[in-house]
């Protein structure tokens, strides 16, 4: 194709060689010309054949980098295991901001690339393996639905279309601090439609919360020793060699008012994120942590089918032969009465305690004195809980937090809240996180006694 003057229009000259002084509607023409081939070249990228974008693939980039990382800490006995990413990111990265010259500003981009490339990472895996899994869930909690658009045609609705009554009660629930009661109504059509609709936003919010939360102070970037790295550590794959039982992969959850099984699920997906962006090494084959979780709730049996559809389509997901010991259980605990023997039972040998959207529902039944909490459940789960744990409390509100904390104080415990760390971005907006130091003498003869 000739190239034409974009002043005259004629060919063999260009625009500054042109004797012509005014530029005329040829000249217009081939500047125009011009322009719309330069963009059908784009297009196709000078092959003649059209091209199309190829989305990143986080994951893969995040164990890139990982490896570039790790490959600093070749002749220590720790460049082989398993490492938390933002951990081992935000590391390197406080390395560099405390050389004498400063970190250089190509660092500072790379850095914040690589953080970019770990958020878009669990987050998009986050978000495809759970609409799969609750489009395996309600395949099992509605085996007679129709895939059609005519609600008229399906003899089983899908969750959109059921009553929607589960949502006053859990608001009346929340208002008047008594838990929700289904007694007079279906509780399975209920506790089904309330499954298939919250699912995703309160896996999100624990999820996200082990993720991406850190132990920092609010406007300073994340610290590789923040207490959601020290909960990262517990889901990490493991690297040692296990025992008959595989009990050293293994993390134990207690969920306690854990209904359908949100938590497991949150849980057994960050573990597994964890465990995807870790390098493949031929002399260090990682597998995946196992979770053991054990469900306590008022309306255990009314639950069970469905937490045990929600385990079946989370092994579907993300099942594998390394984590065959991953299980979740149904129990029966009602925060309302005096403390249950299996819930402290249980609450004695397990890592992590979840509360999530629970402890407000039932607050018309905590004594609080002091501001404190006296007498409670609360108190027993604090006090029996192992030093190491942790307890992850997420709600609607923040009103019950400095009681928590106050009471937490006295059981050697240590407290990290929203009002303590950076936004989480599509997670929680109330939380608190507990991780227990020590036993705290006044304490101690409760559990030695003499």
């Amino acid at each position: 194709m000739v190239r034409k003057c974009f002043r005259c229009g004629q060919p063999g000259h260009e625009k500054s060689d042109c004797g012509s002084i005014l530029s005329n509607r040829q000249g217009e023409e081939a500047f125009e010309a011009f322009k719309s081939r330069r963009q059908e070249l784009k297009a196709t990228n000078n092959t003649g054949a059209p091209t199309t974008r190829t989305e990143r693939d986080h994951t893969q980039s995040v164990r890139v980098w990982m490896t570039e990382l790790r490959a600093g800490l070749e002749g220590h006995s720790e460049a082989h295991d398993a490492h938390d990413p933002l951990a081992l990111l935000t590391h390197t990265h406080t390395v560099l901001s405390s050389n004498e010259i400063g970190i250089h500003q190509r660092d500072a981009e790379i850095h914040a690339a690589r953080l970019n490339d770990y958020h878009h990472a669990h987050r998009e895996q986050f978000e495809s393996k759970i609409l799969r899994i609750r489009e395996t869930l309600r395949t099992k909690l509605y085996p007679h639905a129709i895939q059609t658009d005519d609600p008229a045609l399906d003899p089983d609705p899908p969750p959109s279309e059921a009553p929607q009554n589960w949502l006053t009660e859990l608001t009346n629930a929340v208002k008047s601090g008594n838990p929700a009661d289904f007694s007079n109504r279906d509780p399975c059509l209920e506790l089904r439609s309330y499954t298939m609709e919250k699912i995703i936003t309160r896996c999100r919010y624990l999820h996200h919360l082990i993720l991406e939360g850190s132990g920092c102070e609010r406007g300073r970037e994340p610290g590789p020793d923040g207490v959601s790295s020290r909960i990262r550590r517990l889901l990490l794959p493991p690297t040692g060699p296990c025992n008959e039982h595989g009990e050293n992969r293994v993390t134990r959850i207690c969920s306690i008012g854990g209904g359908p099984g949100f938590d497991h699920v949150a849980i057994s997906l960050a573990a597994h994120f964890l465990h995807s962006v870790q390098p493949i090494r031929e002399n260090n084959n990682h597998r995946t942590r196992s979770i053991v979780t054990q469900v306590f709730d008022l309306y255990s049996a009314d639950w069970e089918p469905i937490v045990t559809a929600l385990g079946e389509a989370c092994r579907n997901e993300i099942g594998n032969n390394n984590d065959s010991c991953s299980a979740m259980t149904n129990h029966f605990a009602d925060l309302r009465l005096p403390s249950d023997g299996a819930l402290l039972d249980a609450v004695a040998i397990v890592d992590i305690v979840v509360f999530q959207f629970v402890l407000h529902e039932n607050a018309a039944h905590f004594a609080v004195r002091n501001g404190r909490f006296v007498e409670s459940v609360l108190n027993d789960v604090l006090e029996t809980a192992k030093v190491g744990s942790f307890i992850m409390g997420i709600d609607s509100s923040h009103a019950l937090w400095p009681i928590l904390k106050n009471t937490a104080l006295e059981y050697g415990w240590s407290c990290t809240n929203d009002q303590d760390l950076n936004p989480i971005l599509f997670g929680p907006k109330s939380f608190i996180i507990l991780e227990r130091e020590c036993v705290t003498p006044i304490h101690i003869y409760k559990l030695y006694p003499i």
